[in-house]
């Protein structure tokens, strides 16, 4: 079989999944909630911590903001009426207040792994990056068609992002650079790689796809 499958899963079942289903396919629930929400959890006050629905609200005004361009943040929380040319064309209060939200973000963790005792500006993102490489590929089989190429993570400020590039030839020519690869069948991607350079900690072994270029 060359086409794209999930490992148990029949086209039907798969058709009708919910879309919150569909994201848990292709992302493992637990690394949400026993590193990110418990990881929030211990820097935040008892009477603020977040349950596990929140922070899926939470991720999905997140990831609905990343597909708007052209608005300030707090646009989206405004009490203002929207008018044809001012305002931003969704508002999220009765979902979420601006400050829970901000609160959520200013608190985010990605890791419960302590800092290394050698420099390694990725440190925080590693365990996630990983978590997700293995989870697809024990849960995503690609077609015999698949594309590999270099993304763009867009980050705007070089000072407050480790290893910032900027690539003239790139649509989003600022932030994080990833060596990505994706099945051309079905259009998901199922596995990243940081492109370190010279920032790459000597410590911390090359991974075996490196070694073969």
């Amino acid at each position: 079989n060359n086409r794209p499958s999930i490992p148990g899963l029949s086209q039907n079942a798969l058709f009708a999944m919910s879309y919150v289903g569909m994201f848990f396919m292709f992302f493992p629930r637990s690394f949400i909630k026993n590193i990110i929400v418990a990881g929030i959890n211990k820097r935040v006050e008892i009477q603020s911590r977040v349950i596990f629905g929140e922070f899926l609200r939470w991720l999905g005004i997140w990831l609905l903001l990343s597909t708007i361009a052209g608005y300030s943040k707090g646009e989206f929380w405004s009490d203002n009426k929207v008018g044809r040319k001012e305002g931003a064309p969704y508002c999220f209060n009765d979902i979420m207040s601006g400050r829970r939200f901000d609160e959520i973000l200013a608190n985010m963790v990605y890791t419960d792994n302590s800092a290394p005792s050698f420099r390694d500006r990725f440190w925080e993102a590693r365990q996630m990056i990983q978590a997700w490489n293995d989870w697809m590929s024990k849960n995503f089989i690609p077609s015999w068609i698949n594309c590999l190429d270099k993304s763009m993570s867009i980050w705007h400020s070089r000072w407050t992002c480790p290893r910032w590039v900027f690539c003239p030839r790139k649509p989003h020519p600022f932030g994080n650079e990833y060596h990505t690869i994706c099945c051309c069948m079905s259009g998901n991607l199922y596995r990243v790689e940081m492109v370190e350079g010279k920032d790459h900690p000597k410590e911390i072994p090359a991974d075996d796809l490196d070694k073969k270029g």
